[in-house]
């Protein structure tokens, strides 16, 4: 087939008098042409005649054995036609050898009068020379048998979807489980080949990671790191890339960064400071000084590879319009919303002429743009944003996923903000649904908190008992997990606090606003949270007809609430309410 397609290429005529003949066929209902023979022009046959005639020639026999062995072979003497040495695909005789060498070397002839002066030079050359090749051979073949490799480790792999696969048969096999038998495979089968080994587990790595399996992918990526270290590649790009990665995973902030920022400028050595590579590395420190609520830090960050990625070498689509959405949340995050609403909406448009409405990088940047938009008042068009995009994070991503669970979230919390309470309790059941089947018995505090949001709505309901009932499952998740003074623990006891004042008991109201105001506030310091406390402490006080212990309170945290911003209309109308039966 490569000899058919360069005698098309070097002639422009097919091979065979008969377009119909096949390959294997040759010899028996075809007559190939020889090269020289088809040429257009004088110079063209005789750039033809000779060596690459035969090299062609040989391509086409019709008996295997007598072909090139290999594509390798076949490639091989190409390049030794093109340098003007000998070819493999003729008899190698001497005045054939010469001829060669003096066309390549029109010295030879003057210099062979003097080749007892010019031996050692020449010697030397053609040792180098030599040396050169074999350095280049060992490299090819080198490549060749680390993709063998990985072509044979990934068939494998997928062997063990495959029904009729000895090895395992199983069709209904989880990406889960396939990942980890792929990681034991790689400890199992590679560990004579300690780069390839590498870079197998640190690719099931960024597989974990992208599936939001953090803990198996900060193992995977330790690693991965450890074999490269050994075997004397810590300063490889693969190295630096995964180092990145493993920072922005590692649940250790302060050491997480160190790494970035080392991986940083191990990018700016190895590529420059205006590749891809330096941006990728900029997009995981915005990434985690955002998610460390360090905004302007982040922005910082963000910009720098925005730079990057408008101007620079090796950026596409996405990494641009993952760049600009970490830019956008992070405009958003410093209230600059003029400028978080042009660069989302940049991101969003970048995807959808690129990959159209239906596609995973147009639904995310969509998120973005869908949170801007909300944020700037505009609910509805948020609302209808969602709508669109979180099919597409289903179908592609899957239900359960965290992005997909995030969209969710976050639309729910717009649907509270419209007042639309029914809808946002069909969301935040979805979502609880799916993190308890994701949690199992061991109930987190993800789980914890979709029974504390679901109570909140709830309670806004007016279904005090149904909101007490799940605020106290989040209570106990939270005391088992975080401990009994954690702040988390503290928000449930507001909100079993305020069901348990509509449902009358007011003792209970009572100690449970007491435990949260000694959480909130252990040293008298004052904030939203912890007067929303006093305010039930003063209500219960109240209810149980204690007027001399509840005006005080009551008054006390009135004024504390209204000289603070942002404070919900409802809770200062019910700490209003209760003061004013005093007057």
């Amino acid at each position: 087939q490569l000899g058919a397609l360069l005698y098309r290429l070097v002639t422009g005529a097919p091979p065979f008098d008969n377009p119909n003949a096949r390959l294997r066929g040759v010899g028996l209902d075809a007559t190939i042409r020889r090269p020289g023979a088809v040429a257009a022009t004088s110079d063209h046959e005789r750039a033809l005649r000779g060596d690459l005639d035969t090299i062609i020639l040989k391509t086409l026999r019709p008996e295997p054995e007598l072909r090139y062995g290999s594509a390798e072979a076949l490639g091989a003497d190409l390049r030794r036609h093109l340098e003007g040495r000998p070819i493999a695909a003729r008899r190698a005789s001497t005045t054939y050898r010469i001829a060669k060498f003096s066309r390549r070397n029109p010295w030879f002839w003057p210099a062979a009068a003097a080749l007892a002066v010019g031996l050692t030079g020449y010697l030397t050359t053609v040792v180098r020379y030599s040396n050169q090749l074999e350095t280049e051979r060992n490299e090819a073949v080198a490549q060749a048998q680390r993709a063998e490799a990985i072509r044979t480790f990934m068939v494998n792999q997928f062997g063990a979807a495959d029904p009729y696969s000895e090895a395992s048969g199983r069709p209904d096999v989880t990406v889960a489980e396939a990942m980890a038998a792929g990681a034991e495979a790689a400890r199992r089968d590679l560990a004579e080949q300690p780069l390839l080994q590498a870079e197998m587990l640190s690719a099931i790595a960024w597989v974990q990671s992208n599936l939001t399996r953090i803990e198996p992918a900060l193992d995977l990526f330790g690693e991965a790191m450890a074999i490269r270290t050994q075997a004397g590649a810590d300063g490889s790009p693969e190295q630096s890339r995964d180092m990145a990665k493993l920072g922005s995973l590692l649940p250790q902030r302060d050491s997480g960064r160190m790494l970035m920022l080392t991986a940083l400028e191990r990018e700016r050595d190895m590529f420059g400071p205006g590749h891809s590579r330096t941006a990728d590395a900029l997009d995981l420190l915005g990434y985690h000084a955002y998610d460390d609520a360090e905004y302007e830090l982040a922005l910082r960050w963000y910009e720098a590879s925005a730079r990057i990625r408008r101007g620079g070498e090796g950026s596409d689509v996405t990494t641009l319009s993952g760049t600009l959405t970490g830019l956008a949340d992070s405009y958003r995050a410093n209230d600059r919303w003029d400028d978080a609403l042009a660069v989302a909406t940049e991101a969003y448009e970048l995807a959808r002429d690129e990959f159209g409405d239906e596609h995973l990088t147009t639904a995310n940047n969509k998120h973005h743009l869908a949170q801007v938009v909300a944020g700037r008042g505009d609910r509805q068009t948020a609302l209808a944003l969602y709508r669109e995009l979180l099919p597409v994070l289903e179908s592609t991503l899957g239900p359960a996923h965290g992005r997909t669970m995030v969209a969710w979230n976050n639309m729910g919390l717009v649907l509270v903000q419209e007042g639309d309470l029914r809808g946002a309790e069909d969301v935040q059941r979805r979502l609880l649904a799916f993190d308890l089947d994701r949690s199992g018995p061991e109930l987190d505090q993800n789980v914890a908190a979709r029974y504390q949001n679901l109570a909140a709505n709830l309670l806004r309901q007016g279904r005090p008992d149904e909101a007490d009932s799940l605020a106290g499952v989040a209570e106990r998740i939270y005391r088992r997990r975080l401990g009994d003074e954690h702040y988390a623990v503290a928000y449930t006891l507001l909100t079993r606090g305020e069901a348990l004042l509509l449902l009358g008991r007011a003792v209970d109201a009572e100690a449970m606003s007491r435990e949260a105001m000694s959480i909130l506030s252990p040293n008298g310091e004052s904030s939203f949270p912890s007067e929303a406390a006093r305010c039930r402490l003063g209500r219960a006080l109240a209810l149980q007809g204690r007027q001399a212990e509840a005006e005080p309170v009551l008054r006390e945290a009135v004024d504390r609430l209204n000289a603070m911003a942002g404070v919900p209309a409802r809770e200062m109308q019910a700490c209003e309410k209760a003061l004013a039966t005093f007057r």
